[in-house]
């Protein structure tokens, strides 16, 4: 099981729950070797620029990149507004992480600042959505996500070179190679703060004088959340890839941000098929009970296994719950529980009793829950299978009538395989408000095919 690892719904995080408050700004008369130094000092890869309090512009380690060698410049004397990006676009406290994230992907912005009611409340930076965000990738590899072309310079090499390159292939590092040894990676901020913070003269400056060294590594096979956690502790921009010894790519934050948003495309098409699933189950159920039962069709939510009591009040709740295996493309397991009180409350009105006759569930009471759990998942999985071309089998349904630990713990054990995350819809019979619980644990590879195999074409961005 990944520990660690929080996984939210990603509508649900906002700009104000991830942005960093404390703003770093410069002014338009400031000269750009001096917002070099702030930037150096405070490590950060971009700058807001105030003027009378508003935000005017913002300078990032590229726009300095571009005044060193386009515009070969003298950065002691020239000034924040003659480098400046103008064209801002803003976002607010209360957007969504996704939606912002993806302004800042789609636009190739580093950073977007933050305003609510015309005034500067903080900056949203691609390190921050990458934190908010990239645990959503726990079931990817860096593989699925790395770009193989990777540009490099030698340890002959001087700093103009590398340079050159990176205006060149615009790019934010490049790596230090020693034949197909990898000695070390030369990035834009290597470049501000060893070099033009300095006043160096990079024409003149050997590559390995100002490279840093060790470089970290990840392999194909690393998550996309565990290469993301790495580059957000260490504040790194990109991640040399090696496989057996061999360089075969380079994860960037551009990388993670890609690999996230096609996630979440994905993760909106096994809502819409879930949607439709439960649907057809609802029908499947008020015909075979011949009254008319309407289900409120749920949200799909990913939520952490040991969460999972949480939505039930506690892992001492009494509920009873209703299991089966699933097999063949995915495995997994089909898990729907109900508080006891509500498990009493539908087995009277299902038996034609009066409310409040049955106190506690016995083998009679099950019988007549399994036959609920029976239609819901099977029709829930019959359309899934339809919907995702997977060959799905499911065993015997089997019952428990215990607190919510230990039923969720039982389905943990007979599935074999600690699932890290369950696939939660929460149904509602409406009129007599019951509420029961159907969850789906699936393996991380499993969701990996499920959400490979969903068309994302039509998904509303």
């Amino acid at each position: 099981m990944q520990n660690g690892v929080i996984m939210q719904n990603k509508d649900h995080i906002h700009v104000a729950d991830v942005m960093t408050q404390n703003v770093i700004t410069v002014s338009e008369d400031d000269t750009v070797l001096s917002a070099t130094l702030v930037m150096s000092e405070h490590n950060i890869s971009s700058i807001i620029v105030l003027q009378n309090g508003s935000v005017s512009g913002i300078v990032t380690e590229d726009d300095i990149l571009e005044s060193v060698v386009e515009l070969n410049k003298n950065l002691e004397d020239t000034l924040i507004k003659d480098v400046m990006v103008t064209d801002i676009i803003s976002t607010t406290s209360q957007t969504p992480v996704s939606r912002a994230g993806r302004v800042i992907r789609d636009k190739a912005f580093e950073i977007l600042p933050v305003i609510d009611d015309d005034k500067l409340v903080g900056v949203l930076s691609r390190t921050d959505i990458t934190g908010a965000l990239g645990s959503l990738g726990y079931f990817r590899v860096v593989s699925d996500a790395m770009t193989k072309d990777v540009i490099s310079v030698t340890t002959k090499d001087y700093v103009k070179d590398a340079v050159d390159l990176m205006a060149k292939n615009q790019i934010s590092s490049v790596l230090v190679m020693n034949g197909d040894v990898i000695v070390g990676i030369f990035t834009e901020k290597d470049l501000i703060q060893k070099v033009v913070s300095k006043a160096g003269d990079h024409s003149k400056i050997g590559i390995t004088e100002v490279m840093t060294f060790p470089v970290i590594t990840v392999e194909p096979e690393t998550t996309i959340t565990e290469a993301n956690r790495i580059q957000t502790e260490m504040k790194l921009r990109e991640l040399p890839v090696i496989d057996n010894g061999k360089l075969v790519g380079i994860l960037s934050e551009t990388n993670v941000l890609g690999i996230v948003e096609q996630i979440e495309l994905e993760y909106e098409g096994l809502k819409y098929i879930g949607n439709m699933a439960m649907k057809d189950a609802a029908s499947s159920l008020s015909e075979m009970l011949d009254m008319k039962l309407d289900i409120e069709i749920p949200e799909i939510e990913f939520v952490p296994v040991e969460h999972v009591t949480d939505m039930l009040g506690s892992k001492a709740s009494l509920v009873a719950g209703v299991f089966l295996d699933v097999s063949g493309d995915i495995s997994g397991s089909v898990l729907l529980m109900f508080p006891a009180k509500t498990a009493c409350l539908l087995v009277d009105i299902l038996s034609g009793k009066d409310a409040g006759t049955t106190e506690t569930i016995d083998e009679d009471g099950m019988i007549i829950l399994k036959k609920i759990y029976d239609v819901l998942t099977k029709s829930y999985i019959d359309v899934l299978s339809a919907q995702l071309n997977l060959d799905i089998t499911y065993s015997e349904s089997h019952s428990a009538f215990d607190v919510a630990g230990a039923v969720i713990d039982l389905v943990l054990i007979r599935h074999s395989q600690v699932a890290d995350y369950v696939t939660a819809n929460t149904c509602t019979i409406s009129s007599e408000d019951i509420e029961g619980y159907l969850f789906f644990l699936f393996d991380p590879e499993s969701l990996d095919l499920m959400t490979k195999r969903v068309d994302t074409s039509w998904v509303d961005r």
